[in-house]
């Protein structure tokens, strides 16, 4: 029975959190004219090997603060990240990870439904709009 109320409130739920995506991206538009290049910007290669740091983010496998590269965070867990090394050694491969190369492309908020064969059924159900 509580399982049909939560998928009952999937709808809801995926348009909270698209609102909230949304509002971020509102806030964080910026004009055609700042996106252009200024004479005084430097241009960065593409080959240049630049590492993103995350600031107040502490691996969960090593406990390295910040985390300089990709940070991986875990799509399950709650607050759980790892650093690139902690990743490609495996740990807590029992679930899925999001990779973030630079800390503002990190989302505000992650939602994931662990979906048995029922839950399964009524997302494949959900119109293709609702589902992305």
């Amino acid at each position: 029975m509580i399982q049909k109320e939560i998928f009952a409130s999937l709808p809801k739920i995926a348009e909270l959190a698209k609102a909230m995506v949304l509002d971020e991206l509102e806030k964080e538009k910026v004009s055609e004219e700042e996106k252009k290049p200024n004479i005084e910007t430097p241009i960065i290669p593409l080959s240049a090997e630049v590492k993103a740091t995350h600031p107040n983010i502490i691996c969960d496998g090593c406990e390295a603060s910040p985390i300089v590269g990709s940070r991986f965070k875990c799509a399950i867990c709650p607050d759980f990240d790892l650093c690139e090394s902690c990743e490609e050694k495996g740990i807590h491969s029992h679930h899925s990870f999001l990779k973030i190369r630079r800390p503002e492309a990190a989302p505000p908020i992650i939602v994931c439904v662990d979906a048995d064969q029922e839950a399964q059924e009524y997302i494949n159900n959900l119109p293709a709009a609702s589902r992305h």
